[in-house]
């Protein structure tokens, strides 16, 4: 078994086990998929930072080789918006995105950082293992360290996490892909009940980003919110060793088991 998420071959990109999710051994995790669209549109705009990305995840994402489509909505040299589309060999779509993209630059401009890192450093953090009951997938191709909280278990929590495999089979991902593996992950750090008592499932994922992730551990504080409905959100706060990187908010579809 390759050990990377996914492997390339000309433009389509195959799934690997390691890409397995939590509700159906046969359906992806939404991190990888994401991570992919953001890797190949942070290439397309090399010179521009990723701001905004909103994720529509229509279905579950069935782990079949896929091939990535980009469109220019809104060309231009300082700000484009860009559309990503993830298609399965019958065209299907398998998830979408909307990137906002700026211009990066070093001409003194000011800064602002509301959000300083309180969290404890990875050393100090203990070693935490999730089983998805599946025999290869997602958590078997990450690190995780106890930041704050349960995580997973109830409440909100925050974690350290590093991928332990490549995106893609012999290649160096953009940073910015990090953020899209681990963005999705709110809804499970930070679940109300344990997973296998309360469905919690996301409908999409948005990441602003106010820079590049540095380094390859990052940090996701996160707590959900439901009024008992059946619907609520997610809201994390996403750090790297260096400081606040963006944030990551999901729309939550909630059911007993």
């Amino acid at each position: 078994m390759t050990k990377a998420f996914y492997v390339r071959s000309g433009s389509t990109f195959a799934p690997t086990e390691y890409v397995t999710g939590p509700w159906d051994p046969d359906l992806s995790h939404a991190g990888p998929p994401a991570a992919l669209l953001l890797n190949a549109v942070a290439h397309e705009v090399e010179d521009m930072g990723i701001s905004r990305a909103t994720f529509e995840i229509p279905r579950g994402i069935p782990k079949v080789p896929c091939t990535i489509e980009i469109e220019d909505v809104r060309p231009g040299a300082k700000i484009r918006l860009l559309r990503a589309s993830l298609r399965s060999e019958t065209d299907d779509v398998l998830m979408s995105a909307h990137m906002w993209c700026i211009r990066t630059t070093h001409k003194g401009l000011p800064t602002s950082d509301p959000y300083p890192l309180e969290l404890p450093s990875v050393d100090e953090c203990e070693p935490f293992g999730l089983d998805f009951g599946v025999s290869l997938g997602y958590m078997d191709g990450v690190d995780m360290r106890i930041a704050r909280g349960t995580p997973f278990l109830g409440g909100p929590a925050a974690i350290w996490i590093r991928q332990t495999i490549p995106l893609i089979d012999g290649e160096t991902a953009d940073p910015s892909a990090l953020c899209g593996m681990f963005g999705d992950l709110g809804n499970g750090i930070s679940a109300i009940e344990p997973l296998n008592q309360l469905l919690a499932v996301n409908t999409d994922l948005t990441l602003y980003m106010a820079r590049r992730p540095i380094g390859e551990w990052l940090a996701s504080e996160s707590l959900t919110i439901s009024h008992g409905l059946g619907l609520g959100m997610t809201d994390s706060l996403v750090y790297d060793a260096t400081g606040f990187v963006g944030k990551a908010n999901q729309s939550i579809f909630f059911d007993r088991l």
